[in-house]
């Protein structure tokens, strides 16, 4: 048993903000932490790549395991880039429940994203099938034959300046890769800061204007029932988000 969960060495800026009597803790993850290594993370260049735990990790439990033996589950996992809420599970039982919960789709996330308009909004229902490729052990998604994306999109506000920023709000209901990345790119809506799916030219000019370089998503809510129980859990939106919401 863990006796401190909130003295563990979490990721720098990572913070424990809920820690329920189950085992469940929900986790604000920050921008630039990864939710667990891999095989360019290893525990020797935690500084070059900072992880969510500073503990080893067990690839096929999907677990990291602390310096006295206890087990921490990841439930599932958010991009490096993307920050917000991530669920962690601190007993072997509950993170089945979890994780069948997720599988049937009964785990429901918003994501806050500010994107440049490129064309007319495209909201509404997305789906498509994308394609995953790895080179060098990096992984790219582009649209093609593959596994069935989808994920509701709205407009939460309209920000205006040169690039026409906007503020939307991203539903997913599957879990794929890079997902609402790719999904924004192809309508023409690239998320400000994508160094991947993102435009180049536009991530440059408004890291000149503003400083800001991260990418501009964030996993700001997450909601679902366990047995009787319903539960929902938020976080707010980063600095660097009101930043630019705020000039508007």
């Amino acid at each position: 048993m863990i006796e401190n969960i909130y003295s563990l060495p979490w990721g720098k800026g990572c913070k424990v903000i809920h820690n329920e009597p189950n085992g469940l803790l929900i986790v604000e993850k920050a921008e630039g932490v990864l939710s667990h290594p891999n095989k360019k993370a290893h525990q020797k260049n935690l500084k070059q790549h900072p992880c969510l735990l500073d503990f080893d990790y067990h690839q096929a439990d999907e677990c990291y395991v602390t310096s006295s033996g206890c087990e921490l589950f990841l439930l599932h996992r958010l991009d490096s880039p993307t920050s917000g809420l991530i669920m962690v599970a601190s007993n072997k039982t509950l993170a089945i429940k979890m994780k069948n919960l997720f599988r049937k789709n009964m785990i429901h996330k918003t994501y806050h994203a500010i994107i440049a308009q490129k064309q007319r909004l495209q909201l509404g229902s997305w789906v498509d099938s994308l394609s995953e490729k790895k080179n060098m052990g990096n992984i790219r998604v582009s649209r093609g034959e593959g596994v069935i994306a989808k994920t509701r999109c709205k407009l939460e506000r309209h920000l205006g300046g040169q690039y026409k920023l906007a503020l939307l709000k991203l539903h997913p209901e599957t879990g794929r890769t890079h997902q609402l990345r790719v999904q924004a790119s192809t309508r023409k809506m690239p998320i400000v800061g994508d160094k991947i799916y993102g435009d180049y030219a536009i991530n440059r000019q408004i890291r000149k204007e503003t400083k800001i370089s991260r990418m501009l998503l964030h996993a700001s809510s997450i909601e679902f029932q366990l047995g009787p129980k319903m539960y929902k859990f938020k976080s707010s939106l980063p600095e660097t988000f009101n930043k630019l919401t705020c000039k508007s």
